[in-house]
């Protein structure tokens, strides 16, 4: 039946009618007529479209709007997902999904120094005129976390009978150069928990480099999650939890679980501790892949760092890979 009741209460509405598949997720409050109610205007909808020619042209800011409730809300990411499509406000006023296309090229105009170069062929021709609010551009790799969005809702929206092309195809994303490399030593990194503002960032930086967690796992621990020399991590990018031994020089540190920061104020104690290091270009992220860089100038095969780091293939491990090379070439030139 086209109308149902989820487990979790919710009501439903799914069918499919002229080649057109539909399905919707009703607010949690919305009741069995309302969602019948909303199967019969879905349907006169789709009549009107196919047989009478009347397809409308639904506005982005809809669409987005509807993806996010219906498809990103039900993603690990959901939260990341909503202050991305708050990105495209500026863009979006007025436009429909036709626009779509166009949209995104004058967004990545804005965001992007380097369109219109030799190494920007996905977008030739384009300049910018207008940095981000920082007053510095985007990288190639968050514009394209933005692209994928705007990506996403044009399959989505051709899925649901929006639209009668499926326009993600020419939303096109800009090369990326390969992955950051910045590997600090410890005295970079005792430089900075020097500097941070207060315990809980510099127990967070000490924590990060000696373990390789992510910013968002380590905010997530509670002490609960301490394991006598190891720590418990139930919330990973995986999605899988997972058991991090912790190096003895960060051990001390481990009385400051939880840290009680959100992660905006890490980020700006962190963007602190590395303008008084002098240390101007490095990324919270950087630290774990220090971790990383540590752990394998110490001999340690790829296949243990990736399960520490918890890489959920091993294929992410490998870009450590002229790492361990370096390391044996290393241990080789002792042979006299």
């Amino acid at each position: 039946m086209a109308v149902r009741k989820l487990a979790s209460g919710r009501f439903v509405v799914e069918f499919e009618q002229s080649g057109v598949r539909v399905f919707r997720r009703l607010h949690p409050t919305a009741n069995k007529a309302d969602a019948q109610a909303l199967e019969a205007k879905l349907r006169r909808d789709i009549f009107s479209q196919r047989h009478l020619g009347t397809k409308a042209d639904h506005p982005i800011a809809g669409a987005i709007e509807l993806w996010l409730q219906n498809v990103a809300i039900h993603q690990k990411d959901a939260h990341r997902a909503r202050l991305r499509s708050k990105a495209w406000a500026p863009f979006i006023v007025g436009k429909t999904l036709r626009q779509a296309p166009e949209v995104a090229k004058e967004a990545v105009q804005t965001w992007d120094h380097s369109v219109g170069t030799k190494d920007a062929t996905a977008y030739k021709g384009i300049r910018s005129t207008v940095c981000n609010k920082e007053g510095a551009h985007l990288s190639p790799a968050t514009i394209n976390r933005r692209l994928a969005l705007l990506k996403a809702t044009l399959k989505w929206a051709y899925q649901q009978g929006m639209t009668e092309h499926n326009l993600s195809g020419m939303v096109r994303t800009l090369p990326e150069s390969g992955a950051r490399e910045v590997y600090l030593t410890r005295a970079e990194v005792l430089l900075l928990a020097k500097y941070a503002p207060t315990t809980a960032s510099r127990s967070a930086i000490l924590l990060a480099a000696w373990s390789g967690l992510r910013a968002s796992e380590l905010l997530a621990l509670q002490r609960s999650n301490i394991k006598q020399d190891s720590l418990q991590v139930l919330q990973s990018k995986s999605g899988k939890p997972r058991i991090v031994p912790v190096a003895g020089p960060a051990r001390p540190y481990l009385s400051a679980l939880p840290l009680g920061l959100s992660y905006w104020q890490l980020h700006k104690e962190f963007s602190a501790a590395r303008k008084m290091a002098k240390l101007p270009h490095v990324r919270f992220h950087d630290l774990r892949h220090t971790a990383a860089s540590w752990l394998i100038n110490a001999g340690v095969d790829l296949y243990t760092v990736g399960r520490i780091l918890g890489h959920s293939s091993p294929l992410t491990t490998q870009r450590y890979a002229h790492l361990s090379q370096a390391t044996l070439r290393k241990a080789m030139r002792k042979l006299k």
